[in-house]
């Protein structure tokens, strides 16, 4: 993980483009970002980390109180019915409730049907719906509470997605998921699940068009104009997009003259203006529409959720958390840079090219979810040498490439904290 580019000095106040600029504001997060934001008004927000810790604002984000700190969980996503009730998720199967607006947190995890491994993603539907989703790795599921969090529902949607990372709901009855469909559903590609019922039924409304990748994060705009970013380890970052309110989705292209990577977040301002987010200094910026896209590496690190306040307020979650405007900014908070959470180590032990059996170390520096994969030069999977949970320190992966075609591959680690690649050949 690298650390935040240093230009003239130890701050980086803000970043300007010809319709606004990025400011960076007064948040730190305690692992490699900010996994979640939401705002319950244009005041009052909360966000959340993988370091454990859940941190509030009253004053849209010019400074934050860390409210909640316990590094034994990796908060992965946050929602509100109001400035009161509020809900936090984990990847480490826990989910906080609090009724104070966040003074208190109470792990209310026994009170579900069944206990998930994660819950990457929240939508409230109404004044008393909320739906949870997860997670991103399987298995796929939905839950539902309809009294405020009280009493859930548990639905397995492992017939339709292998995972789910997100969830957006327009109503209580009309909702949207996220993830990788089943291979019966939709061969393993990113997919859009749609309901019309509050979660009864779900018909596939959108797919990507490479196996093995997730649709990640859902954005709407407005009742027609939809988005939903596409993680992806292929040279063209990709996205889909809904101009008829969600009932059907199209395959976007960013332009491939541009540096590539894995998207994450994808957040538009209008229908003009906006952005995909992700690993490293990925951020790209639209002003056409996605026609064109612009690379923009100097704005930050690591970005995942986009918060739109509205059409001139755009904030996004990172390794800190950072807020656009496209007005002139009257005071600017000078934030010092933090050093990232140092990465996992991920080698190759023994030659390169590789000829017959060889092995993988991983040095983890935390409990992680871990898959170790084979790919092609375009991103596509070739094999998996390991997929399941890694605990904090040494794991050895056994890679035997006898047999493959000898040529240049991609060896990918994927974790919490994202990809790490190398690059390899297989020799005759």
């Amino acid at each position: 993980m690298r650390p935040l580019v240093l230009v003239c000095s130890l701050f980086v106040p803000f970043v300007c483009f010809a319709q606004g600029s990025w400011q960076v504001l007064s948040a730190s997060s305690l692992s490699w970002r900010f996994e979640d934001l939401f705002f319950v008004n244009d005041s009052v927000g909360w966000a959340v980390d993988g370091g454990g810790q859940i941190l509030k604002t009253t004053d849209a984000g010019s400074s934050w109180t860390q409210q909640f700190y316990n590094s034994n969980y990796y908060f992965r996503s946050v929602e509100f019915f109001d400035e009161q009730v509020g809900f936090a998720g984990t990847l480490s199967s826990a989910l906080f409730r609090t009724e104070d607006g966040g003074a208190t947190w109470v792990d209310i995890s026994a009170s579900l049907p069944t206990v998930p491994a994660g819950i990457c993603g929240m939508s409230v539907a109404d004044d008393t719906t909320i739906y949870l989703t997860g997670i991103f790795y399987s298995p796929a599921y939905i839950m539902r509470s309809t009294d405020r969090g009280t009493t859930w529902t548990h639905t397995s949607m492992s017939t339709l997605a292998f995972n789910l990372v997100d969830v957006h709901f327009k109503n209580t009855l009309e909702g949207y998921l996220a993830g990788t469909a089943s291979l019966t559903a939709g061969q393993g590609r990113p997919v859009v699940l749609r309901t019309t019922d509050g979660g009864n039924n779900w018909t596939v409304a959108g797919l990507g068009a490479n196996q093995g990748e997730r649709a990640w994060k859902i954005q709407f705009l407005n009742d027609s104009v939809g988005f939903a970013s596409i993680e992806e380890l292929s040279p063209d970052p990709q996205y889909l997009k809904t101009t008829d309110g969600g009932l059907s989705w199209t395959l976007q292209v960013v332009s491939p003259s541009i540096p590539t990577g894995t998207v994450q977040g994808v957040g538009f301002l209008t229908e003009e203006q906006g952005w995909l987010g992700g690993f490293n200094d990925l951020l790209f910026g639209t002003s056409d529409g996605g026609s064109t896209w612009s690379y923009q590496p100097s704005v930050g690190q690591s970005f995942n959720r986009f918060w739109r306040m509205n059409d001139s307020v755009m904030y996004v979650g990172g390794q800190q958390i950072y807020r656009y405007t496209d007005h002139a900014i009257s005071t600017i908070i000078q934030v010092p840079l933090e050093p990232g959470l140092q990465g996992h180590v991920f080698e190759l032990i023994g030659p390169n090219p590789v000829v017959g059996p060889a092995s993988v170390r991983l040095t983890l520096v935390n409990d992680t979810y871990v898959e170790v994969t084979v790919r092609d030069l375009a991103g596509r999977r070739v094999a998996t040498l390991f997929q399941g949970m890694g605990n904090k320190g040494e794991l050895s992966v056994p890679w035997d490439a006898t047999g493959s075609a000898a040529g240049n591959y991609l060896l990918s680690l994927y974790t919490y904290h994202g990809y790490q690649v190398i690059q390899v050949v297989v020799g005759e």
